[in-house]
């Protein structure tokens, strides 16, 4: 089973982590981990990732020329052109890797990824899961809505189709074309260009924060709701891959029903006196920020 992260020195903390969750869940199974990190990843933080995972980590870099800056700023100044990555693993992965599992740093795993790993794509660019904001997405698309919208956070990636199809030159020239759009960066790009090349998979395997939450927002669109509603429940109860989209488990204020896991791999890790983080602008800052997730979401 091939696994693929990203990181740069800010995520190696909570990747370190992901990835103890990993190991726990898959013992005595043989997994390959990819690691693609930035030159902002330290030595030490090598070492700590291989020590919280327990095993051998394929680190793999890339060059800086590889990526074109795209017009990033315009949504969000912060961004740079290394969140788009994961759009150029045909380049930065061995050749002979055929397919993947990504998973974003700040995912844990809460068992078996096997039934992933053999779902079927091979007609397919990809495997993914319904972003929990489908419906806002959906009307800044220029394709039809009926293809919905999913979340790059967790992808099943077929690497044989991505390279069939010259996935990497519609990316780049999706990214050249239309930066003022990509709201979302890479996400946005993968919606983009394999609406109608995609299968869309449990949602176990990408639970994300308003899974957990009855919104008074409508989520997701009309297509198969009913569905989507009860596959939602069965989430809740046992999701397999948690997503911490909104709010992130290692700060110290945080809402979600499954950040008592994270801390419990938490406690696992080289980070376990890791003290949680404060936002830049204190407290009043972090408890507002709670206070409109509450508001917007309950139970």
């Amino acid at each position: 089973m091939n696994i693929v992260c990203c990181t740069d020195h800010n995520y190696v903390m909570p990747t370190g982590i992901m990835l103890k969750s990993l190991a726990v869940n898959h013992p005595g199974q043989h997994l390959q981990v990819f690691c693609v990190v930035d030159p902002s990843v330290t030595t030490r933080d090598f070492n700590l990732l291989e020590i919280s995972f327990g095993s051998e980590i394929h680190f793999c870099s890339y060059h800086a020329e590889m990526i074109p800056s795209p017009q990033i700023g315009i949504t969000n100044k912060h961004v740079t052109a290394a969140a788009y990555l994961r759009l150029f693993l045909t380049e930065i992965l061995p050749s002979d890797i055929t397919k993947v599992i990504y998973l974003d740093g700040d995912t844990i795993v809460r068992g078996p990824l096997n039934e992933l790993w053999e779902t079927d794509i091979e007609n397919y660019a990809l495997g993914v899961v319904k972003d929990m904001d489908e419906c806002p997405n959906l009307l800044r698309v220029d394709y039809p809505q009926k293809y919905g919208y999913f979340n790059s956070g967790v992808l099943l990636i077929n690497l044989i189709y991505w390279r069939g199809h010259h996935l990497q030159e519609r990316f780049l020239k999706c990214m050249k074309e239309n930066g003022e759009k990509l709201i979302y960066h890479d996400q946005d790009v993968l919606n983009f260009i394999l609406y109608n090349e995609k299968l869309f998979l449990s949602p176990k395997w990408n639970a994300q924060n308003g899974f957990f939450f009855r919104s008074r927002f409508q989520l997701f669109s009309k297509t198969g709701l009913e569905t989507e509603i009860q596959e939602l429940r069965e989430v809740r109860r046992n999701p397999r891959i948690v997503h911490f989209t909104l709010s992130k488990p290692w700060k110290k204020y945080s809402v979600n029903p499954y950040k008592k896991d994270f801390l419990r791999y938490k406690r696992m890790s080289p980070w376990r006196n890791y003290p949680p983080s404060m936002a830049k602008n204190g407290l009043f800052s972090i408890l507002r920020s709670s206070l409109k997730l509450l508001l917007k979401y309950k139970w």
